[in-house]
């Protein structure tokens, strides 16, 4: 009866074994995803303790071996519960790490540099020379990581040292990213503003974008590695922005202003401009306002709700500037000498190469009431205001000049007093 029940145990032990099965599949399936990663770490902190202590044991072995055997019972000596390879081993692991930090940047250098195409280089160096520092970083990390796993004997310990360890690489991780995403942008701006000004805007903008993106993801991935429940946080981020965005509608709407005016581009950073009685040079578009430095020097914020929707008058955006004037002569001017000085000052602009030649109007305008009124109107090529003022001084002095050669004199108010009898005088 007993060989006969046997059988029947193993039958009712594997059937329950395979009852327990897809039990076990169903609650690993239920663990959520942060308890998953958690066990991963966790698994990997013990693995990587027990691949360290193997090395450990294999370095004291060769020891034994080939250098000395009493050197090699030293170093398999316990103190305080801590075999002295473990520390040993530790101090080699950083001293190595501190070593590849300084040596390795200067071989990935000279590798990039063998390179002929200079913006390739150009690009290289300014990436690797910010990239030094997390890389050195991280170096050191895995090392101190494997020397504190050298000294752990319990398996809490190891989680916590790995779970740390986790967090510094995802903010070292962070660093890496943004200098990659500074990088990028700034490769961009060089070669996209050259011929599309206004994109500079654009490329800020999603430079700052791109950066409070890889600062969220490193937050939630960080609570993750912490034990916070992500999904709860998730929804939570999703309840607090939808309140804040009912309480922060302008704040909103700043934002899609800005967006208007960066894609629509009626202005960019430099631009003189004059909108809602404002009149400056912009120095800074952000997600909710604007800066116009006005003539005064001061500083002023406009909303870009309110620029999106104001009319903006852009004076940077002129391919030329007017000059107008009006040139008073005496009245003993004759018709021929007009005529003559209105050549004149017409040849003048049109032989001055910052002047447009295909817009010049200059004629004998009004009689006034103490001059005779030549009309000057041209364009000149020169924005800028030093240039500007400089080219118009250079065409005035020539009208000067040309006014002087003729023999003729500028008119200035006066008055004639005509007495058609003088008053009798007493004896």
């Amino acid at each position: 009866m007993a060989f006969v029940s046997l059988p029947c145990a193993a039958q009712e032990q594997q059937s329950s074994q395979a009852a327990s099965q897809p039990q076990a599949a169903q609650a690993a399936a239920q663990k959520s995803e942060s308890e998953q990663f958690l066990e991963k770490i966790k698994h990997s902190g013990d693995e990587d303790r027990h691949n360290l202590r193997v090395l450990a044991r294999t370095t004291v072995r060769f020891v034994h071996d080939n250098i000395s055997p009493d050197f090699a019972d030293i170093l398999a000596k316990k103190v305080c519960g801590v075999r002295v390879i473990s520390p040993v081993l530790g101090a080699i692991l950083i001293l190595a790490a501190w070593a590849l930090q300084h040596f390795f940047i200067a071989f990935i250098f000279n590798l990039i540099f063998r390179t002929k195409d200079k913006e390739t280089v150009k690009a290289s160096r300014l990436l690797l020379a910010k990239l030094r520092h997390p890389i050195s970083w991280f170096v050191i990390l895995v090392a101190t990581d494997a020397a504190i796993l050298l000294l752990s004997h319990s398996p809490d310990f190891t989680f916590t040292v790995r779970r740390v360890s986790t967090v510094f690489f995802f903010v070292l991780l962070c660093w890496v990213l943004r200098i990659i995403s500074d990088v990028f942008f700034k490769m961009l701006e060089e070669r996209m503003t050259v011929q599309y000004a206004a994109t500079k805007n654009l490329l800020d903008l999603g430079s700052r974008i791109a950066k409070y993106a890889i600062y969220t993801f490193t937050f939630l991935v960080v609570l993750d590695t912490l034990g916070a429940n992500i999904t709860a946080v998730v929804a939570s981020l999703g309840i607090g922005g939808a309140a804040l965005a009912f309480a922060s509608k302008d704040t909103i709407a700043n934002f899609f202003g800005s967006m208007s005016i960066i894609v629509d581009k009626p202005f960019i950073v430099g631009d003189w401009i004059t909108t809602v009685g404002i009149e400056g040079t912009v120095e800074y578009i952000g997600f909710r306002s604007t800066r116009i430095r006005t003539f005064p020097r001061t500083v002023v914020s406009i909303p870009n709700s309110v620029l999106a929707n104001a009319t903006v008058e852009n004076w940077s955006k002129r391919n030329k500037r007017r000059v107008t004037m009006t040139i008073g002569l005496t009245y003993d001017t004759t018709a021929d000498q007009l005529e003559q000085i209105v050549e004149d000052i017409k040849k003048l602009l049109r032989e001055n190469p910052k002047v447009d030649s295909s817009d010049i109007r200059v004629s004998f305008a009004n009689f006034g009431e103490s001059s005779l009124d030549i009309s000057v109107l041209y364009y000149v090529f020169d924005l800028n205001a030093i240039p500007f003022g400089e080219r118009v001084q250079e065409i005035n002095l020539a009208i000067m000049r040309a006014v002087q050669n003729r023999g003729l004199s500028f008119a200035f108010p006066s008055r004639s007093l005509y007495v058609e009898t003088l008053p009798k005088t007493a004896k």
